[in-house]
């Protein structure tokens, strides 16, 4: 809100999860465990370095020159399920 009047726009980007280097080891050992504690995405994986980095060009660019003090969040629908299988629809 204190910066608005000079056109400075501030919004907020969490990614969760992503293939990449760091994370193989990590992906791999929760691919083995994962039938013990079900899906932890809705979308059924982790997003990819390209998916998680076009959140942040979008927040860059001027198709989001409108969006202002928001969150935008990439997590594959992490956040939503939160491992609770339920009665959650899971892709196949």
């Amino acid at each position: 809100m204190d910066h608005t009047r000079d056109k400075i726009r501030v919004n907020a980007f969490a990614g969760r999860h992503r293939h990449g280097p760091v994370t193989q080891a990590e992906t791999a050992m929760r691919a083995n465990s994962q039938h013990l504690r079900g899906p932890q995405y809705l979308m059924g994986r982790i997003g990819t370095v390209n998916e998680i980095a076009n959140g942040a060009l979008f927040l860059a660019s001027d198709d989001c020159r409108f969006m202002n003090a928001a969150d935008l969040l990439i997590d594959g629908g992490y956040i939503a399920f939160k491992g609770n299988k339920g009665n959650a629809r899971l892709p196949n």
